[in-house]
């Protein structure tokens, strides 16, 4: 499976450790609330606990969005990875289940979430033209509202992709033949305007 993860500038994806959460640049986004940065890390020791082990990476499934995130303060000092992992070493997370865990409330639109409510509302709508986007909206959220945070760890990991609705953990360090793309020794392929076309265009 085809995964992009960003890291800080000089971490190895084939060795070393994951970095501790005093040093993480996403935890210590001082662009949050400190109150928010307090949630995230409870969220992720959750996380932790969950796999038995704090050495994760982080990935996304989509080229379009991991590109995309670049711009995030986070992603400052980074660099972007292209990996292809075997799918048995893969686990795939609800990224709707994790914005509830860090407990960031309504899935707002628009958002990353848009394209899912949209399918999602179709697939409802079965041909009642009564139930309106907003009311497929307020049930989507007032669903997960009602799920605990136990019942919320317990809906994470999810079976297949959805666009808008995936992320991926793989488990550190990776096996260097997975590696497809080392910024270390390709330099700033994200950043290449033929790359970006390419993007673009997939």
């Amino acid at each position: 499976m085809r995964l992009w993860t960003w890291q800080k500038k000089g971490f190895l994806l084939h060795s070393g450790r994951v970095e501790s959460l005093m040093n993480s640049a996403y935890l210590n986004d001082f662009s949050r609330a400190f109150s928010s940065r307090l949630l995230m890390v409870k969220a992720y020791v959750k996380v932790w606990e969950l796999f038995d082990t704090d050495q994760i990476l982080w990935c996304f499934t989509d080229k379009k969005e991991a590109v995309g995130a670049k711009n995030n303060p986070w992603c400052h000092g980074c660099h972007l990875w292209e990996i292809d992992v075997p799918v048995e070493k893969v686990k795939l997370v609800c990224c709707v289940a994790w914005h509830w865990v860090l407990q960031r409330g309504e899935c707002g639109a628009p958002s990353r979430f848009e394209n899912l409510f949209d399918r999602l509302w179709r697939l409802h709508l079965s041909g009642n033209v009564a139930y309106t986007r907003n009311d497929f909206y307020s049930d989507f959220n007032s669903y997960w509202a009602g799920k605990s945070k136990e019942g919320l760890l317990a809906s994470l990991l999810i079976s297949a992709t959805c666009y808008g609705c995936a992320e991926a953990i793989v488990f550190h360090p990776i096996d260097e033949n997975w590696i497809v793309k080392d910024p270390t020794k390709v330099g700033e392929w994200w950043a290449d305007k033929e790359d970006r076309n390419h993007c673009l265009r997939s």
